[in-house]
């Protein structure tokens, strides 16, 4: 599942990027989404700063379990600055497992960037 935002302009507040992801696997053993946050600061079409975190690895009982930033930040390329008309792209997919996971959508998932 992919979400992107286009043409924003915030000021960079020296913090970090924040989530709280709502998944569910059900009843699944072994799932693990992972989710990737990539800035382009100016809209040019590169990616000035790519986050990818850590998996999530879900337990087999339905119902949303809360994936959030503490999994840990498996890798980071670029730096954050100020966005000018820029590019938010957030990534989430199976990183494991075969079954499908359900993401939790509108008020049930946020993503807080480091931005005023």
């Amino acid at each position: 599942m992919t979400f992107t935002a286009k043409g924003v302009t915030l000021k960079y507040n020296n913090g970090a990027t924040a989530f709280d992801l709502a998944v569910d696997a059900g009843t699944a053993v072994a799932n693990g989404p992972q989710v990737r946050i990539s800035y382009d600061r100016t809209g040019d079409g590169t990616w000035d700063r790519v986050e990818t975190y850590h998996y999530y690895a879900t337990d087999p009982q339905p119902g949303y379990e809360h994936y959030t930033q503490t999994a840990g930040l498996e890798s980071a390329t670029g730096s954050l600055g100020d966005l000018d008309g820029g590019t938010v792209r957030i990534e989430v997919w199976n990183a494991i497992g075969a079954n499908p996971t359900t993401l939790g959508t509108g008020d049930k998932s946020v993503v807080t960037l480091p931005y005023n």
